[in-house]
């Protein structure tokens, strides 16, 4: 009752891509324009500057452009973290993928920390990480928690340590990976971490009872095989490629099916500053998306990654001799070398298909050819 014909209403919630959409398309047949506004910062982008991920009619976009910028965070070369993303629900589509990289890069860290508790103080593990956060992995979310390792409740005690193993979710990354699924695009990081967090929400006493069962306790587990930082440190960074690659072709497959043309350089480039997935992998990211499409197109970046391999695979057998799970580093190399191996058994998977269904199959002798059925119980 408080809006009429012309007026604009911007919403900056973590509202549904599909919901902002609906509500577009019934708020205009009273004139009423609204812009799925995605906003990302937290308290410290509430107070000096957030990332904001505007989508929505792009003739609109200018009557609020220079509120929404002049608020933004601003990137390295002073410009504010802020663009008109695309048309629709875009802005909102955005924000939720830039939730569901978070989720992965969370998941990370906490695993490396998980990892690393095995053999090194929390004072230790902070030291490492502040040293990490001096050069190409640094961010953010790294920065956080250097001071989350350090936090002492009273003298001695670690606060972490009171804290309940049991991760919160506001439903974003779940919305992330549904898309994903939607768009028939791999993002396998962003769901070994909203599952990841699904797990830790068993309850504690039954967790603590299975662990005494399996293993006789914590004091039992047997730590055999040594961690080597350096090592970790380029899983790490491995892990983090992927992440980023997963995320921005979920982006880039969501642009291709929706027409929203999302310029991804210029959404690496608000996401410098003012957001929580703030990098200087993202800053990296800006120039990658200005010479290709995809990250894995670069042939640096493929050598790098096929370079650290070795790494990541050295890390999964220390979590495995230690006990400790490793589902996002697991799921980084699994989608890894699944991209870069020539054959797949899905060969066997489409013959069954064939044989319990008549699915038919294409031949690897005629792949341009029509496809080809089998009776398979038949005598040859």
């Amino acid at each position: 009752p408080f809006l009429q014909k012309g007026d604009i209403v911007l919403d900056g919630g973590n509202a549904h891509f599909e919901d902002t959409e609906r509500r577009q398309e019934e708020l205009s047949r009273s004139g009423i324009q609204l812009i799925g506004c995605g906003i990302s910062g937290g308290e410290k982008g509430a107070r000096y500057g957030p990332s904001i991920m505007p989508g929505g009619k792009s003739e609109i976009y200018p009557e609020v452009r220079e509120v929404l910028e002049t608020i933004a965070a601003r990137d390295p070369r002073g410009n504010p973290c802020c663009t008109y993303i695309g048309p629709g629900g875009s802005g909102h589509f955005v924000k939720m993928v830039h939730n569901g990289i978070e989720y992965a890069e969370m998941q990370l860290i906490a695993e490396v920390y998980h990892l690393l508790s095995r053999q090194f103080s929390y004072s230790e593990i902070a030291d490492l990480f502040e040293q990490w956060n001096k050069g190409d992995l640094s961010s953010f979310l790294l920065e956080i928690t250097v001071r989350i390792l350090r936090k002492k409740e009273g003298r001695d005690e670690f606060l972490l340590d009171q804290i309940l193993d049991e991760a919160g979710n506001k439903g974003t990354g779940g919305w992330s990976v549904k898309a994903a699924l939607d768009l028939g695009s791999v993002n396998s990081m962003m769901g070994a971490a909203v599952f990841a967090r699904y797990r830790s929400s068993d309850p504690i006493r039954k967790r603590l009872g299975a662990e005494r069962t399996i293993s006789g306790g914590p004091e039992h587990i047997a730590s055999t095989g040594e961690i080597d930082p350096n090592v970790l440190e380029n899983a790490y960074r491995f892990a983090r490629i992927i992440n980023h690659y997963q995320g921005f072709e979920l982006l880039r497959q969501a642009s291709n099916t929706y027409r929203w043309h999302l310029d991804l350089s210029d959404l690496s480039r608000i996401w410098t500053n003012g957001c929580i997935i703030r990098s200087a992998l993202m800053q990296q990211c800006v120039s990658w998306f200005a010479d290709a499409e995809t990250i894995l197109d670069l042939p640096d970046v493929r050598e790098e990654l096929h370079g650290l391999e070795a790494d990541v695979s050295s890390v999964i057998l220390r979590g495995h001799e230690n006990r400790v799970p490793l589902p996002a580093f697991s799921t980084a190399w699994n989608d890894w070398v699944s991209m870069t191996t020539g054959q797949l058994p899905a060969n066997l998977i489409q013959a069954q298909r064939d044989s319990f269904g008549a699915h038919t199959y294409l031949r690897r002798d005629d792949l341009e050819g029509k496809p080809h059925h089998t009776n398979w119980e038949a005598d040859d």
